[in-house]
């Protein structure tokens, strides 16, 4: 089973997304906020993350930085989420380099999608 961890400082949408991805078939865990995300990554073999972009104390852009600078976790797929404008989500995710992006406001049954993607192109390269 591939193991997603889902990182919102929302706790209700966050849990909303982790209810969805279980029915789907993944092991899923939930933080609510971005701090603590590295050590939670690298104890817990994840397989791809779900970031939330604007946070307080620690942004999903600066999150994706640290863990592009941390060697075991350089290949962690991720998929940013966020309630930006869906062009300006997309050229973030462009300019970090991330796997994948999706629009809060979009399906559950998207976002479910944009996971799968994901995962199949860590499957591939």
């Amino acid at each position: 089973m591939e193991r997603i961890l889902i990182v919102d400082d929302d706790p209700s949408f966050g849990e909303i997304m982790k209810r969805k991805l279980e029915r789907a078939g993944f092991a899923v865990t939930m933080r609510d906020g971005p701090l603590g995300t590295l050590d939670e990554l690298k104890r817990g073999a994840y397989d791809a993350l779900l970031l939330d972009v604007l946070m307080p104390a620690l942004d999903g852009r600066m999150l994706v930085h640290l863990i592009r600078d941390t060697e075991s976790l350089r290949r962690l797929r991720v998929v940013l989420c966020s309630s930006m404008d869906t062009v300006d989500l997309q050229k973030l995710a462009e300019r970090l380099k991330v796997q994948g992006y999706i629009a809060k406001s979009s399906p559950l049954d998207e976002v479910v999608a944009a996971v799968r993607v994901v995962l199949e192109l860590r499957a591939v390269g």
